[in-house]
């Protein structure tokens, strides 16, 4: 998936944006495509979608949930994920070919879902694999996870990004402020340039609950109090560390009326964390 933000505009491509195959695709399938492939799929799938076109300034997240997870690299033998991370870079490369002025993230990178079970407290949703069917499970440890993250770091993966973008979606039960500095901690060890740099990060937030799926509280809107926790810690990070904030705004985090709202931008302008006259420029 590709996500672009410019300005207040945010939208999703489709898995297949950044590669021929959709979500079955296989690791080696991915692997195997060359430069010129690559880019012919930036020209026919993204070029087309994206605000500005060529021209764009828009931040391009690149969001590769299969079969290129980054919370399974630390599954990955040494010449795996250096074929995995030159593909990786191959598709920035290739995004900043077409549109040389648009800024490039990593989605997923120090995320809820790279810390233990426990770490997610009443999280019943079903374990995702990270390479394969018999891939890498998606609830790691917080310790194999930055192992991980640094050694695709050392590798270069970040090199060519302006920023790593985790997703900071809370799950009922959780500790708004406790998630947050914990993803915050993880990139800050974690998610670095090969000369061990930090990468400036561009969270994604989101205004409803990821799960447990089927719950009671599953995609409810979030408190204003919730978000504000998250938005504080943030704000403590500092401008440098953390430049841009994202609300996600996908066909995946719609409330049926669940906690009062239907709409996010109405949920954000009733808890004022945009102007009232502010207008919707969201599209998928």
């Amino acid at each position: 998936m590709l996500c672009i933000i410019e300005q207040a505009t945010s939208q999703h491509l489709t898995p297949k944006s950044l590669r021929h195959a959709g979500n079955n695709v296989s690791l080696e399938d991915f692997l195997a495509q060359d430069a010129a492939s690559v880019r012919a799929m930036v020209a026919q799938n993204v070029l087309p979608v994206v605000h500005g076109g060529a021209n764009t300034t828009a931040l391009l997240v690149i969001d590769i949930e299969e079969p290129a997870r980054p919370d399974g690299f630390c599954a990955l033998n040494r010449s795996t994920l250096v074929r995995v991370v030159d593909a990786l870079r191959l598709r920035v490369a290739a995004l900043k070919h077409a549109m040389p002025r648009c800024s490039v993230s990593f989605y997923g990178t120090s995320s809820p879902s790279d810390f233990p079970p426990g770490f997610r407290a009443g999280h019943s949703r079903r374990p995702r694999t990270g390479y394969g069917r018999a891939g890498a499970p998606t609830r790691l440890h917080i310790a194999k996870a930055l192992g991980g993250y640094r050694r695709a770091s050392a590798l270069g993966l970040f090199d060519d990004v302006e920023y790593s973008t985790p997703s900071l979606y809370l799950t009922p039960g959780q500790d708004p402020e406790n998630v947050t500095r914990e993803v915050l901690d993880c990139a800050e060890r974690g998610v670095l340039r090969s000369n061990g740099t930090a990468v400036p990060l561009a969270p994604f937030l989101s205004w409803v609950y990821e799960g447990p799926k089927g719950g009671a509280d599953y995609h409810c809107a979030l408190s204003a109090e919730a978000m504000r926790q998250q938005l504080a810690v943030l704000e403590q990070a500092g401008a440098v560390r953390v430049p841009v904030i994202a609300w996600f705004n996908g066909m995946d985090n719609k409330t049926d009326m669940c906690g009062g709202f239907r709409d996010q931008l109405a949920w954000m302008q009733r808890n004022g964390f945009v102007p009232s006259h502010c207008r919707s420029k969201f599209s998928i």
